[in-house]
């Protein structure tokens, strides 16, 4: 008998139908926005099964797919092991799942994973996807849908031949519905990442600040936010990035901000003219060509991008349609996998839009300092935030000794109450290094009458970070926000008669 070339054998592979698997959960972000049914546009491609943990929503599922009972499963993981699958999708909106889903299909031997947006909650997980996919030699690809545009192509093309002129900085924006601020960036403001990456260039430093009902977050404001996205909080928020281009790009987040989501997108802002990109729109993108500083006499046209070109009829609506339902993605994805490439949007494009989102975090916890790229901190800075400015009660402390602070002498102006940390003040000791934050001269024995001026300054700041005074007894009195309309400096200095 005859034994096949290798090069007949791979074509002959090819020939059979491409085996994937679907990964949902109702009620828990169900199947994203079709990412399920997408496998049904793809020529070439078998579903050979389906997992949800919930029974009700696995039946209709089943249905919806056309596929048999035994093709159904409680738990992804028995899915993974029974049908071993070469394409997965993962498509619960929950980013809670989402790594654990991606790497259960990685060691179950899966070649190409597409996974629904927001990739995951921290950097941390990303780290974790890509080093498994680059050891499995796996490619995993994120559901941000306009990065699988032509337009963007030809819109890179533009600003190379510079038809643009100079494009100096790049303006995103969120949805801004009931969702803005905190969850907007995550849920929405990862596509505009996206293409803030794929524009600017990697990013170098963020800066930014949160905000709730106009006042800074503070941990009193987190909270576990919706679609499993950990700690969240803000309902407006504010951030600037540095990018390796040289450009610069800002984000802003307002819930209902009256734009009635028109602005969800991004500008690039060039001598030339503006090109304005929204998300998941046909046409995607306009180009408004001329100084967008001076003034005109007439007004500017908005000139529509499409795969044919600027002020082009689109020629190909299929494709963009395509686009639309993710088939044209999940064709990338295959390619990839053939091709050994890595997909339009990879999981290191899904990385960078998360930790993104997590600097934006990083940063407001620093009281808006730039946090440069990549973060130190791996996890969910809010989570931080929320241990860091909880206030305690009168208790035990035996590290007030141990500690050492150095600042101006105003407490309103002490970086270190700005940011959260606790005031600890051995009141009653001589030689101590705190002498300097009250104004005195070093030895100097603090009393109850430089309590009085730290008191004083910290309430009429209305500070909404909690001040903590620890006397040389060991006892701890904290103070927060909530503080200033029940207690006046009198009422809070009788605690501390003790202390003349």
């Amino acid at each position: 008998m005859a034994i096949a070339s290798s090069a007949s054998v791979s074509a002959a592979a090819r020939s059979a139908p491409r085996r994937a698997a679907v990964i949902g959960h109702t009620g828990r972000g169900n199947y994203g926005h079709g990412l399920d049914t997408v496998w049904k546009l793809v020529d070439g491609v078998e579903i050979v099964g389906v997992a949800d943990a919930d029974p009700s929503g696995l039946n209709t599922e089943l249905q919806k797919l056309g596929l048999s009972a035994e093709r159904g499963f409680a738990d992804y993981r028995e899915l993974l092991a029974a049908t071993k699958p070469e394409f997965v999708t993962v498509c619960p909106r929950h980013a809670d799942q989402h790594c654990d889903m991606v790497l259960a299909a990685i060691e179950a031997g899966a070649k190409g994973i597409y996974v629904e947006k927001p990739f995951v909650r921290t950097p941390e997980e990303a780290d974790r996807i890509i080093a498994a996919e680059k050891a499995a030699g796996a490619k995993v690809a994120i559901a941000h849908r306009n990065a699988y545009h032509p337009v963007m192509k030809i819109i890179e093309d533009m600003i190379a031949a510079g038809e643009m002129g100079r494009v100096h900085e790049i303006r995103g924006r969120g949805k801004g519905d009931r969702r803005g601020g905190g969850e907007d960036l995550w849920v929405l403001g990862t596509h505009v990442f996206d293409l803030i990456h794929r524009f600017g260039g990697a990013p170098l430093t963020c800066s930014a600040v949160m905000k709730q009902k106009g006042k800074a977050v503070t941990a009193a404001d987190v909270k576990d936010g919706a679609e499993g996205l950990g700690p969240l909080a803000a309902d407006e928020l504010h951030a600037r990035y540095e990018l390796a281009s040289g450009m610069t790009a800002t984000f802003d987040s307002i819930a209902n901000d009256d734009f009635r989501s028109a602005g969800f997108g991004l500008q690039l802002i060039g001598t030339k003219g503006i090109i304005n990109i929204q998300i998941d729109k046909d046409p995607v993108a306009h180009f408004v060509p001329g100084n967008p500083f001076e003034p005109t006499s007439t007004p500017r046209p908005w000139l529509p991008i499409t795969t044919a070109g600027v002020n082009q009829p689109e020629s190909n609506p299929d494709l963009v349609a395509r686009i639309h339902n993710h088939a044209f993605a999940i064709e990338d994805l295959i390619a990839a996998v053939d091709e050994s490439r890595a997909p339009a949007c990879s999981s290191h494009d899904g990385a960078i839009t998360v930790e993104m989102v997590t600097a934006v975090f990083e940063s407001h916890r620093q009281q808006s300092a730039a946090v440069h790229f990549p973060l130190t901190e791996r996890g969910n800075p809010l989570s931080n935030l929320w241990q860091r400015l909880r206030p305690t009660r009168w208790s035990d402390s035996h590290c007030w000794t141990r500690c050492r602070m150095r600042g101006p002498s105003r407490l309103r102006s002490t970086s270190a109450v700005a940011s959260g940390l606790q005031i600890i003040l051995p009141v009653g000791r001589r030689s101590t290094p705190w002498s300097d934050l009250v104004g005195g001269k070093r030895h100097r024995r603090l009393t109850r009458l430089s309590l009085s001026r730290w008191w004083r300054e910290w309430w009429a700041t209305r500070s909404n970070f909690p001040l903590t005074i620890t006397t040389h007894c060991r006892k701890s009195f904290s103070l927060s926000s909530r503080d200033h309309a029940a207690m006046q400096p009198p009422r809070f200095l009788s605690a501390f008669d003790s202390t003349q």
